[in-house]
C-alpha cells in the first residue's frame, strides 16, 4: 500500500463480444495479445486526450478467459489510478 499512487482507482473491463469467441478459441495466442494490446491502447489514448490528465497512464491488467461458472468469456480487467505521469 505504501507504493500505491495517492489517487482514486478505477476498475475497467474490456470484453470480447460473444460473436468472436469461436475465432478466439481457435487462435488464442493472437487474440489474447490483441485484446490486451487494444485495452491498453484505448486507456492510453483516452488519458492523452483528457484535458485534465494529458500524460502517460499506468495500470495493472489481468486477462480472464472464463466466468465464475467456467464459461469461455474473454475479458481484461485494468486497475488504474486516476493519475498520469507528466511527460
Amino acid at each position: 500500500m505504501k507504493k500505491q499512487v495517492p489517487a482514486e482507482y478505477f476498475l475497467l473491463t474490456f470484453t470480447l463480444p460473444a460473436e468472436f469467441r469461436t475465432l478466439a478459441w481457435a487462435h488464442q495466442n493472437v487474440v489474447y495479445d490483441l485484446l490486451m494490446s487494444c485495452s491498453w491502447e484505448t486507456v492510453r489514448t483516452f488519458s492523452q486526450n483528457d484535458k485534465q490528465l494529458r500524460g502517460t497512464p499506468g495500470a495493472t491488467a489481468v486477462l480472464h478467459t472464463n466466468t465464475r461458472r467456467l464459461d469461455y468469456h474473454l475479458h481484461v480487467h485494468l486497475a488504474m489510478p486516476a493519475a498520469v505521469v507528466d511527460g
